[in-house]
């Protein structure tokens, strides 16, 4: 995750000094940053659904370790 961030900071940067040097469109590097920005919220969502599974797998896990326990 910390690369893609790296590689659309880059991007942004390229398409901020393509536009003050006046050398290209600035709008062609827009596909590249969506596509980055895209792979980010795709990469947090599947975060997000782990770290879910994780929690509630060991939530599960701990209560029957308690009730063994008992």
């Amino acid at each position: 995750m910390a690369i893609l961030f790296g590689q659309l900071v880059d991007d942004l940067n390229d398409a901020t000094c393509a536009a003050e040097a006046q050398t290209a469109d600035p709008f062609a590097y827009a596909s590249e940053i969506n596509e980055k920005v895209l792979l980010m919220a795709i990469i947090a969502i599947a975060a997000f659904c782990l770290i879910y599974i994780y929690i509630l797998a060991w939530g599960v896990i701990s209560q029957r370790l308690a009730q063994r326990l008992r």
